[in-house]
């Protein structure tokens, strides 16, 4: 996993799509509230869980501000719009029924954090999210699994593209 630079064009067509569809995110609040703690004891399942849940993504990419920000990062495909709600998180997960280079760009305010296992280590890190905007890469390889999982103080959006 890498940290990249935010691209202000991406940056611009995300946020426009966020702001055009808040009235939808706020309407959704978690049912059963996750604490910090609570998310520290997760641990790794020992079968390969390819999408884990827990946010709420959009059913369509053929927004034109996603398509947007897809065209600027010479993108192949979207492969997330997801909304996390305050309290909220995603379970251990690879995504390794998808291979390729993701980026993932997040927009948080609030305390956020994607933890994952170093595919060639296996330690645990903890990458907190920058209030803002964060972007992150990494390879998703059927051969060596990415776990990663993600927790949020506050409301967190995640786009990702596979390059």
């Amino acid at each position: 996993m890498k940290r990249e630079e935010v691209n202000p064009q991406v940056k611009n067509a995300l946020g426009q799509f966020i702001q055009s569809t808040m009235k939808t995110w706020n309407g959704f609040i978690t049912q059963r509230p996750i604490l910090y703690e609570d998310f520290n004891k997760w641990l790794i399942p020992k079968k390969n869980i390819t999408n884990a849940g827990g946010c709420l993504t959009i059913d369509s990419y053929e927004n034109p501000y996603l398509l947007n920000a897809k065209s600027v990062l010479k993108a192949k495909e979207i492969v997330n719009a997801a909304h996390y709600s305050p309290m909220s998180g995603m379970f251990w997960h690879t995504n390794n029924d998808n291979e390729g280079n993701r980026v993932y760009y997040t927009f948080s305010l609030d305390k956020a954090v994607f933890k994952y296992a170093d595919p060639n280590t296996g330690e645990i890190i903890e990458d907190w999210d920058d209030e803002g905007w964060t972007v992150r890469s990494f390879d998703i390889n059927k051969h060596k699994p990415f776990w990663h999982c993600v927790w949020t103080a506050g409301r967190r959006f995640s786009f990702g593209f596979v390059r």
